[in-house]
């Protein structure tokens, strides 16, 4: 069966809803391929009809979407004409919506966004970055609709509230949406499983010997974080391992002093210490170095995230790496088939990724 055939079939065998779209996907690729070029005119709608096996509402829906795109041109009396060749329409305007505190500095998002931003350049596409922190619902639509854009990225935290409001908000601005690190029915979204990551650290240390743990948390947590803990905690229990094991709520700001607070009183210490993420890391070992306790031999230590910084602290830092690169290259690979299909309604498609321990000098097997 030829590569058209294969196209025929597929559209043929499409949910009625869908076949239009089916249509538009395959004259998409008649145009990419050369089949069709610029100023050539397209068969007539009985001719579609024939190729395809739909009827000549579905021909007429799918050359609406094609126009829309400005894919190909309407000239009456004359027939429907190829517009331009896709390859030539490149820049369009793909809006990256910012939902991260610290912006581009951010450890976690820096990489997204350089990772979007290759993926788009070497798509032809351009970049508007709108920084959405904390912004109010109706200050989102204005900002949003400042540019007029053909797509958009959502680079965001998982925390519930505030990534649910954009979701709902952006799902309704008629142009394909995909977020990135957090979940969402409303549109389609590409994220990280946490939970296997915080199960993964469990294991680790416990193989090690570890029984006596600090987990340390953010309070009001994000969703993230959150799993990253329970699957933590789930992997001790379901294992059966008798270990103590003490959630603390703490912050970036907090845990140098609670560190040292709990040295200098005396309080009995962990073996190994689980924090939130690699900056809560890097402090701890900070302040476990300030009494002298040396990290491995006195006190094993494990990050989340695996930024930038991990492999040339001292000592290099085990945590888990998250595959913030994979995801944003994805997402961009499932907005620009959006694009190419004309796909304007949000599907919900939800893709999860896996993290992957990455074990250097902070863990180490507890001394009798």
């Amino acid at each position: 069966m030829s590569h058209m055939d294969t196209t025929i079939q597929s559209v043929s065998e499409s949910k009625p809803k869908f076949l239009y779209r089916r249509v538009a996907e395959a004259v998409i690729d008649d145009i990419q391929s050369g089949r069709y070029a610029q100023g050539d005119r397209l068969p007539v709608e009985s001719e579609l009809q024939k190729r395809f096996k739909v009827s000549r509402i579905v021909i007429r829906q799918a050359m609406e979407l094609l126009g829309q795109k400005k894919l190909i041109e309407r000239q009456p009396g004359k027939g429907t004409f190829v517009r331009e060749p896709i390859a030539a329409q490149g820049h369009a305007m793909i809006g990256v919506l910012n939902g991260y505190r610290m912006g581009a500095s951010d450890p976690c998002f820096a990489p997204m966004l350089d990772a979007v931003s290759n993926a788009l350049s070497a798509s032809d596409k351009s970049v508007v970055l709108r920084n959405i922190y904390n912004v109010k619902p109706a200050e989102l639509d204005d900002m949003v609709r400042f540019v007029q854009l053909d797509g958009i990225l959502i680079l965001m935290p998982d925390i519930v509230e505030s990534a649910q409001m954009v979701a709902k908000r952006v799902s309704k601005l008629g142009v394909p949406v995909v977020g990135v690190n957090f979940r969402s029915n409303l549109i389609d979204c590409v994220f990280q499983d946490c939970y296997s990551g915080g199960f993964c650290v469990a294991e680790h240390l416990m193989e090690l010997g570890h029984r006596k743990i600090w987990c340390l948390d953010f309070e009001n947590s994000p969703v993230g974080v959150a799993e990253r803990m329970e699957g933590f905690s789930d992997a001790i229990s379901q294992n059966s391992w008798d270990a103590s094991l003490d959630k603390i709520t703490t912050s970036h700001d907090d845990v140098y002093r609670m560190i040292c607070d709990s040295v200098s009183s005396g309080q009995e210490l962990p073996t190994a210490i689980f924090a939130a993420d690699d900056q809560m890391a890097a402090k701890v070992i900070t302040a476990l170095t300030r009494y002298d306790l040396r990290v491995p031999e006195d006190i094993s230590v494990v990050g989340y995230n695996d930024i930038h910084l991990t492999e040339s602290h001292i000592p290099p830092l085990t945590t888990v790496h998250v595959p913030l690169r994979e995801m944003a290259t994805y997402a961009v690979r499932l907005l620009n088939k959006k694009l190419a299909s004309g796909e304007q309604e949000p599907t919900g498609k939800q893709t999860m990724l896996m993290p992957k321990l990455v074990v250097r000098d902070s863990s180490a097997i507890v001394k009798d």
